[in-house]
């Protein structure tokens, strides 16, 4: 997945759960808490993806859509 679209999510993320949890999820993910992702630079979906569940996982807000549970800000 592209940095760019990494870099919106971590973003949007910090916005609506806060930058602690951002930051926790980021570091246990082996990455430093003020990571910049460049726009050409590739990550790992299993990395992108497992650390936007792990956030949403660890907010107390989710809104089922499809049969899935979505972070939501409230």
């Amino acid at each position: 997945m592209k940095g760019t679209i990494v870099s919106a999510w971590i973003n949007t993320c910090k916005e609506m759960y806060g930058k602690e949890i951002v930051s926790e999820v980021m570091t246990s993910y082996g990455l430093k808490a003020n990571k910049i992702f460049t726009p050409t630079e590739e990550v790992e979906d299993r990395i992108a993806l497992g650390m936007v569940e792990a956030i949403g996982e660890k907010s107390t807000k989710f809104l089922m859509l499809c049969g899935e549970r979505w972070p939501i800000k409230m």
